[in-house]
């Protein structure tokens, strides 16, 4: 067992996945969880999620070998100041947030030279949250991103790789900055295109009602995320505005693209030829 104990602070869908996982696969003898609810730490013991939960942190971090962060992002800075003066030497944390490069830096300027911080991201989700939509096999064949930053201990990173790819996951080592900018086209986009789409219809008062009824399993797919809640959307709107912002202008220009030949009437097969080349692109991608 690469870590003995493990404490999960946040026991929601990422949070209890991957205790739910951890301990299908008996990869360390003791996982605890906690939150602030008894109730969610009752939820979790009952879908063996951990095996005791506390709702005191220090409780809950004691004598950890792997602390991993899977709170809200914005919480995540301000429990790591809480718990890092709690920790045992020699003890590693990691975050499981969407969003890298902030986190990333804050940690380096918190934790000390006997606390390992690296900064991770398993590429798996649901537009469901909390406990009951946790599983044990949501990060089966994902990717899983590792952050590291020029103080990251390396052999701290390769401890936490090896335990993830355990999961069954692809482990994937690349910078913070790359990863937002990254994450905010392929991930954080698609988001707020699902989110405007639904808008779109809310805003229908002529035909709302059939479009509701119209709306077909194309329609959910697209829209899935939108489902996701909102206080996520508005964290990785605070803390990767920049990158989101970017991959949005460039999302109305591909949109304008193909705005563009709709109307085009002179060259009717240039809208053909566009979008073959993207249902191609789309093929090879998967």
């Amino acid at each position: 067992m690469t870590f003995n104990k493990v404490s999960i602070i946040g026991i929601g869908l990422i949070g209890g996945s991957i205790g739910m996982a951890v301990k299908d696969l008996g990869l360390s003898e003791l996982v605890v969880g906690f939150s602030r609810k008894d109730s969610h730490l009752q939820k979790a013991i009952d879908k063996k999620a951990i095996d005791v939960g506390s709702t005191n942190l220090k409780t809950c971090i004691n004598d950890a070998d792997l602390v991993i962060l899977a709170t809200p992002i914005a919480v995540i800075i301000p429990t790591l100041k809480e718990i890092c003066p709690s920790l045992k030497d020699g003890a590693i944390v990691v975050d499981v947030a969407s969003i890298k490069q902030e986190i990333v830096e804050q940690a380096d300027k918190i934790v000390t030279q006997n606390i390992h911080f690296v900064g991770t991201h398993p590429m798996a989700g649901s537009e469901h949250s909390g406990i009951n939509a946790a599983r044990k096999f949501l990060f089966d064949n994902a990717v899983w991103a590792f952050t590291p930053s020029k103080k990251t201990n390396l052999n701290a990173l390769e401890k936490v790789k090896s335990y993830f790819q355990a999961l069954d996951t692809h482990p994937l080592v690349i910078d913070p900055k790359t990863h937002d900018q990254v994450v905010a086209t392929i991930s954080h986009l698609p988001y707020f295109i699902a989110c405007s789409l639904i808008k779109t219809i809310s805003d229908e008062k002529k035909y709302q009602s059939q479009m509701k009824e119209l709306a077909a399993s194309g329609f959910r797919d697209t829209t899935r995320v939108a489902a996701s809640p909102s206080n996520w959307g508005n964290d990785i709107a605070i803390f990767n505005k920049e990158a989101i912002l970017e991959s949005i202008k460039n999302f109305k220009e591909a949109l304008s693209k193909i705005e563009k030949e709709i109307k085009n009437e002179t060259e009717p097969n240039n809208l053909d030829k566009l979008l073959a080349s993207i249902q191609k692109f789309r093929e090879d991608m998967y």
